[in-house]
């Protein structure tokens, strides 16, 4: 399979993200999101998240309306209420609206509103990282 120049770097920061979010969900008992690139098409957040083993993984190519949303929110309380404590979803960037969907659907549904979402904005994230690192160096 060919691969453009940069995918594999793409991935690999986003799997190296969710390394770092999962052991933050699992401490923390929360759900997290990690929203990577992928305006147009989801493979970086497919093959990221299949390589960390996300819960759920959103795509643009795939549609995704409030009923769906409903239903991962109601995947996501069934495995807390099982026990599994935290969850990871990726997004690909290109995948619109889900955000504000989902914030209606976590406080119009009781049963969703005790779990605790985080969001993670890789590259601005990335982008924060890279400032702080530079001002640091700066004032050394």
């Amino acid at each position: 399979t060919n691969f453009t120049i940069g995918f594999q770097t793409a991935v690999q920061i986003a799997t190296d993200a969710l390394d770092r979010l999962r052991s933050t969900a699992e401490s923390q008992h929360r759900v997290m999101l990690l929203e990577v690139m992928g305006r147009h098409t989801g493979w970086i957040a497919t093959y990221a998240g299949m390589a960390n083993g996300a819960d759920a993984i959103l795509i643009p190519e795939i549609p995704v309306d409030r009923a769906k949303l409903e239903g991962l929110c109601s995947m996501l309380v069934a495995r807390n209420q099982r026990g599994a404590g935290f969850s990871i979803v990726v997004v690909a960037e290109g995948r619109k609206h889900y955000w504000d969907t989902l914030i209606s659907i976590v406080f119009n549904k009781p049963k969703v509103l005790p779990l605790f979402f985080g969001l993670a904005i890789q590259g601005f994230h990335l982008r924060k990282v890279n400032r702080t690192i530079q001002s640091t160096k700066a004032t050394l």
